[in-house]
């Protein structure tokens, strides 16, 4: 099997969560896993493309209503928005825009 994944840091890690790690944990033997997910507020608003399925990586913080989520992508090749990010937050190719305080769906790293 060979499997490739990006090269920029961002995009290689998606890929392994989303490919890698389903595919190794298969070869073992081992059942999938439940990803572990929070639901949680946009800090921001988001733009994306439409007719590309985004995955945007996030800080969580607590806040009153529960936890709100802070966008720290900056750049495919930078890895110290990676360092900051607890999860990441998929938005669908039919969506081109997050509202500040939209609810979305963490999938934890």
């Amino acid at each position: 099997i060979l499997l490739g994944i990006p090269g920029y840091p961002a995009s290689a890690l998606t890929s392994s969560y989303l490919f890698l790690k389903p595919l190794i944990l298969k070869m073992g033997g081992y059942p999938l896993q439940e990803e572990r997910s929070v639901m949680a507020r946009m800090a921001r608003r988001v733009t994306s493309n439409l007719g590309r399925h985004q995955f945007l990586t996030v800080r969580l913080e607590r806040g009153e209503g529960g936890y709100l989520a802070h966008p720290v992508f900056k750049e495919s090749g930078t890895i110290t928005s990676l360092s900051r990010a607890d999860g990441y937050v998929e938005i669908p190719e039919n969506v081109d825009l997050v509202e500040r305080g939209e609810e979305v769906q963490v999938k934890l790293f």
